[in-house]
């Protein structure tokens, strides 16, 4: 007859097995046999043993050969040190077979924990550094500080598929006369300045996902958030100081004037951080200054006519997978790299042989459907500006 047991292993990684409330420790074993004694035998001289078949031994279940002794009056049955076992073990476990980060290992092992289990837990930071210290006995070499990444280990130079993964940058010789037409950026100058720099001749267009979000952004710094999501009159007015990124570039400055006056004061505050930015102030000469953001670097009048990307999205989202993937802001190189051999080999792999299986890259039906109807609104506008500001903003959230 067998017995229900569960194994788990000591802090020296020794077997460990349980039975009925009672700690065993493999004292040694043969080719047949398997001999246990009392977890306490040092601690309180408790001469139990037990002898178990090894030819039905499972990972639930024993044959019992033989029992010698009794326990001592000292040995008793602890569930919550049983549980704390079996807490070190889930730790041990999932530190070295994921990749998740320290609080999250930690999180998922204490949430299988009872209350009286928790309340005998060592400090959590104690915890945390043990995880950290069973990392670091199965972690990569020591992170090198020179530029050149002469000793990177050959387990992170070859992917899943065992292709070279890391190579020298050969962007110069790849491309030597690399001199982009079209540059789409965020509304940084500093990132404008380096790009006019290095690249003169390209035009530069920013991101209208990005100067919707600086709009938000200005929204929510005057305190209008809840204001915008409760009164839908208001957030159409807000939508429809966004829609003038889709008005000729040559129009903009009128259109603003109009739909100043047709909104009125309670878009004022507004109106100003937009008139500051992208229009320019108004001169007493009856002039405009020169607005931080030219209309000619926000306006997607063209681009929306032409078909032509809107915004960046794409690579927005992809920075948002590989935050996702690296579950920490700042990884150390041998781990940033062993993410990127992951994520080519489960993502960008399989992505790439379902395009070459003739599979399509489409959007979304509701953002084909967008498209649509502003390059239908672009390309046979309203006569009036103020209509067609009105309909653009019907399309347009923050």
């Amino acid at each position: 007859m067998c017995t229900p047991v569960e194994f788990t292993v000591t802090t020296k990684d020794r077997p460990l097995m349980i039975i009925d409330g009672y700690c065993y420790i493999q004292d040694r074993r043969t080719d047949d046999k398997t001999y246990w004694r009392c977890e306490n035998h040092k601690t309180f001289n408790c001469h139990y043993r037990i002898h178990t078949c090894n030819s039905t031994i499972t990972s639930t279940h024993v044959k019992i050969l033989k029992q010698n002794g009794n326990h001592t009056t000292s040995c008793s049955r602890d569930q919550i040190k049983i549980s704390l076992r079996k807490f070190r073990e889930n730790i041990v476990d999932r530190t070295y077979n994921t990749q998740e980060s320290t609080d999250r290992v930690l999180s998922h092992c204490v949430s299988q924990l009872s209350d009286a289990a928790r309340i005998r837990l060592p400090p959590l930071d104690h915890v945390k550094r043990t995880i950290q210290k069973q990392r670091k006995k199965n972690d990569l070499p020591q992170v090198p500080n020179d530029v050149n990444f002469l000793n990177i280990p050959t387990v992170l130079q070859i992917t899943k598929r065992n292709d070279i993964f890391l190579r020298i940058d050969t962007e110069p010789e790849f491309a030597p006369a690399w001199n982009p037409q079209n540059l789409m950026i965020d509304f940084e100058k500093a990132v404008m300045n380096v790009f006019s720099t290095s690249f003169p001749q390209a035009s530069l267009s920013g991101c209208y996902f990005h100067l919707r979000q600086s709009i938000h952004r200005q929204l929510q710094a005057q305190g209008l958030q809840k204001q915008y999501e409760d009164d839908i009159d208001f957030a159409h007015g807000i939508h429809k100081i966004a829609a003038l990124a889709f008005i000729h570039p040559d129009e903009v400055t009128d259109a603003f004037t109009q739909l100043s006056t047709h909104l009125g004061d309670t878009f004022q505050s507004m109106l100003d951080y937009f008139e500051d930015n992208y229009i320019g102030r108004i001169r007493a000469n009856g002039s405009r200054t020169r607005p931080l953001f030219a209309a000619e670097f926000w306006n997607v009048h063209e681009r929306t006519k032409n078909l032509q990307m809107r915004t960046n999205n794409s690579a927005e989202a992809w920075n948002r997978r590989i935050k996702c993937v690296f579950q920490c802001s700042h990884p150390t190189l041998w781990k940033f790299i062993d993410k990127l051999i992951l994520e080519e080999d489960s993502h960008i792999h399989t992505k790439i042989c379902r395009v070459n299986a003739g599979e399509p890259i489409a959007k979304k039906k509701k953002y084909q459907y967008l498209d649509k109807r502003l390059h239908n609104l672009v390309t046979n506008p309203y006569q009036d500006i103020i209509n067609q500001i009105t309909a653009l903003a019907h399309n347009i959230v923050l």
